[in-house]
């Protein structure tokens, strides 16, 4: 198990772990205000308006691949913890995370699905991939999802097969390329998920 003393960081969801987060963003402002303490109306942002407008931007983030973003703000440039913690129901922001996903385009969630399993939630990440093949049959991630999906199985041969269609589909060599390191992986008959 983890060593008792490793430091934990301190998220609106809870205790976290070093080795429980990846992409870390180590300064940013969720929200501030600039005024000084003495003006009218500082830091009395309707938190509901603050989520609306952040809550977006914090998707892409995560899509992206960032776990966590540590939040620099200080008392005196407005910190409010309750919008930060409005930012992080896990209710609403499955809800929001789902919207996400259906905005994203199939390179997105395909990439969200690769870095899940450089994550270890490899289980999760055969969630993604279900979801490409499904929204995205036809093209290149497509493909390579349906190949990922059918190599976990250890169906080498239908996974081998897609591997072939997402090269002939792949717009680039270099993509060309990458995808051959599957294929020959899939031809001596490994899991290319591991």
């Amino acid at each position: 198990g983890p060593h008792p003393s490793m430091a934990q960081l301190i998220t609106t969801l809870g205790p976290k772990r070093a080795d429980e987060l990846g992409l870390i963003l180590p300064h940013e402002h969720v929200f501030v205000d600039l005024r000084t303490p003495d003006q009218p109306g500082y830091a009395e942002a309707n938190a509901t308006d603050v989520v609306s407008l952040m809550a977006p931007e914090i998707e892409r983030a995560q899509l992206a691949g960032v776990t966590a973003i540590v939040e620099a703000s200080t008392v005196g440039v407005g910190r409010r913890a309750d919008i930060l913690k409005a930012l992080n129901r896990p209710d609403e922001a499955k809800t929001t995370w789902s919207h996400a996903l259906e905005k994203a385009s199939a390179g997105q969630l395909y990439s969200y699905g690769r870095q899940l399993q450089s994550q270890k939630q490899g289980a999760e990440a055969m969630e993604i991939f279900k979801e490409v093949a499904k929204r995205f049959p036809k093209g290149v991630y497509g493909y390579l999802a349906q190949a990922r999906l059918k190599s976990a199985a250890g169906d080498f041969a239908g996974a081998l097969n897609d591997a072939k269609q997402a090269q002939d589909a792949a717009p680039s060599d270099a993509q060309k390329q990458a995808i051959k390191g599957l294929i020959d992986r899939l031809e001596a008959k490994q899991d290319i998920n591991k």
